[in-house]
């Protein structure tokens, strides 16, 4: 899909109109990029500052917004918009506020995955086999990284039997 896709289960990938894009490697502008992503609503800055730099004054934090904000803009100024027509910049800021531009084509494997389990409820209610089968194309989705499984293990017990399953019958 061209524009922007992020691959947050497992280890983080970036893609930019299908094709690796690694430019995008200082660790505060990936983890805004992340973020706007994944709450795609408008944003507020000091909430952005307290989430990202707590313990940071507010002077220094918003200096560091404001550093990362610019460094999202200048490796990722456009991204192809929703609708086909044309690039469209990724970030709308205003003084006070930022998103991610509700035009930009933007995937997240994440949605993809939270479609995949809502769809698993619905046949669920209709049969356990066309359940079983949504949940191991969920799983079989994503290759967890050791963090990631590590976090599953100790927060999900249930999530990692369904992993365990679908990767051996697979």
């Amino acid at each position: 899909m061209p524009g922007l896709a992020l691959n947050l289960l497992g280890p983080l990938a970036v893609t930019v109109d299908d094709r690796p894009f690694d430019a995008l490697h200082i660790r505060p502008t990936v983890a805004l990029c992340v973020y706007l992503a994944c709450c795609p609503q408008r944003h507020r800055r000091e909430p952005l500052m307290a989430l990202l730099w707590p313990d940071w004054p507010p002077a220094a934090a918003h200096k560091n917004l404001r550093q990362n904000l610019y460094t999202l803009r200048q490796v990722l100024p456009v991204v192809a918009a929703r609708d086909g027509r044309g690039p469209v910049p990724l970030v709308l800021a205003d003084h006070d506020t930022l998103q991610l531009n509700p035009d930009a084509a933007v995937d997240l494997d994440v949605d993809r995955f939270t479609a995949l389990l809502r769809q698993d409820t619905l046949a669920a209610t209709e049969t356990a086999v066309a359940s079983q089968m949504l949940l191991t194309k969920a799983c079989r989705s994503y290759q967890l990284s050791s963090t990631t499984a590590r976090f599953v293990n100790e927060s999900c017990p249930s999530t990692t039997n369904v992993v365990r399953k679908s990767r051996k019958s697979g």
